[in-house]
């Protein structure tokens, strides 16, 4: 590979990045639009949320699009997570990513999330203050994406996830102002990958962009973002199988007193059939009020490039609640 085409490919993807770096890119504030913050891989919720350092599939564009630099042939995922089981069937959050590798040039990938909030009654007061229904409407946010990632030398890979973020929270007639509840912005991922035989670093800065503004520009909120730095290692390896540890470290850049989330797991592969997985992760914001925290689980099967995973993981430490997730992918 020369060195005018690495030139070119590092040149390409400088000029995208500056393109989704406004004056009030890193602004701290309180988030919106959670869509962007919940993983896509039963996997990587496994193992704890401790996966910027592993991901080489079609979720690299969410975990670290720097991952497509290592892609070797095409792969497609989908996931489904009821965000809130047992208390709203209508709420949940759908995942699909499809990535390929571009011989010569790296990986290209892109994904699309749809999270809905199911239907919602409408209400109204009246001038003598009693309350009455006014409509049902349905509440959703999707983000659509196009990611890429090249190597810049043979174990340094480089990648950049582009997003639309657009939410509809609520139509005109539902809201005090009069106006619909609903916007879109758009975002960017930009990460690194270095990786060795036996172990491998990475970080990514995830939804770098301007606000989402809603009803009017005073009340615009940043979208999630968040600095993820990990590492990861093969620390055994025999005739039965493998073990992966891996440890994130995540700053968010949107809630002031946001400290820094840590996250940690464990793979145990066996034959290439099986895996086992166990992690942690301190507290990690969904929002305001439902921080998560504790111990995560799960495991994954796989065959002739296929895999199915799952995972339970903390979903809210205020309502002591636990969320099953599924992914399937296939690699072709």
């Amino acid at each position: 590979m020369t060195t005018e085409r690495i030139d070119f490919r590092f040149a390409l993807l400088l000029v995208a990045t500056l393109l989704v770096l406004p004056a009030q890119a890193l602004a701290v504030g309180e988030a919106i639009a959670p869509s962007v913050k919940f993983a896509p891989s039963a996997r990587g919720e496994a193992m704890g949320g401790a996966y910027v350092a592993l991901v080489d599939d079609a979720t690299s564009s969410w975990w670290n699009p720097a991952g497509l630099a290592f892609l070797a042939d095409r792969n497609i995922s989908v996931m489904h997570v009821k965000l809130l089981p047992g208390m709203a069937d209508d709420v949940y959050y759908e995942y699909l990513g499809y990535a390929q590798a571009a011989k010569g040039w790296g990986g290209l990938a892109a994904s699309f999330v749809y999270l809905t909030y199911g239907e919602i009654q409408g209400t109204g007061v009246t001038s003598g203050g009693d309350p009455y229904e006014t409509g049902v409407f349905n509440s959703y946010e999707i983000v659509p994406s196009v990611a890429y990632g090249t190597t810049l030398w043979k174990d340094f890979g480089v990648g950049i996830n582009l997003k639309a973020v657009h939410v509809n929270y609520a139509p005109d007639w539902a809201v005090t102002e009069g106006k619909a509840g609903k916007g879109t912005t758009f975002g960017a991922d930009i990460g690194v990958l270095y990786r060795r035989a036996r172990w491998s670093a990475g970080a990514c800065f995830q939804n770098i962009g301007p606000n989402l503004t809603l009803i009017d520009a005073d009340q615009s909120s940043p979208i999630y973002r968040n600095l993820k730095v990990g590492v990861a290692a093969n620390v055994w390896e025999g005739n039965v199988g493998r073990c992966i540890v891996a440890f994130d470290v995540n700053k968010p850049f949107v809630y002031v007193d946001d400290g820094p989330i840590l996250n940690g797991g464990a793979e145990f592969l066996f034959s290439e059939l099986l895996a086992l997985r166990l992690g942690f992760l301190t507290e990690r914001y969904y929002s305001d009020y439902f921080p998560a925290e504790g111990l995560t689980f799960g495991m994954g099967l796989q065959y002739k490039g296929f895999r199915f995973d799952f995972a339970n993981v903390p979903q809210s430490t205020a309502l002591e609640d636990k969320v099953n997730k599924f992914s399937v992918s296939a690699r072709f």
